[in-house]
């Protein structure tokens, strides 16, 4: 496939991330890879570009609104996911020794 149209497909699968994420307040890699019908790495991938343009910070299994704005339903990902100060050690990870 050209190189023109993987970068079409991939431009109008981040709106469509964005628009998600602007509706739900957050989005799960494994629920996109299944709307979008491509692999998970593909999505982790948008997700951190995205994340880096500034548009989601990423959280564990997804990405989350910069605002928490949102409809609300997924308003505390980040919370939910164990990403509060203090969760686990001093790295923020609940599952991982400091080496």
């Amino acid at each position: 496939m050209p190189r023109a149209v993987d970068g079409t497909k991939r431009k109008d699968r981040r709106k469509k991330i964005l628009e998600i994420l602007n509706k739900e307040g957050s989005v799960r890699v494994t629920e996109l890879s299944h709307i979008f019908d491509t692999s998970e790495v593909t999505i982790r991938t948008d997700l951190a570009d995205m994340e880096y343009k500034g548009l989601l910070t990423r959280v564990h299994g997804g990405g989350a609104h910069l605002t928490g704005a949102g409809s609300g339903r997924r308003a505390d990902v980040a919370g939910r996911a164990g990403l509060r100060k203090g969760a686990g050690n001093s790295d923020g990870c609940k599952n991982h020794r400091a080496l």
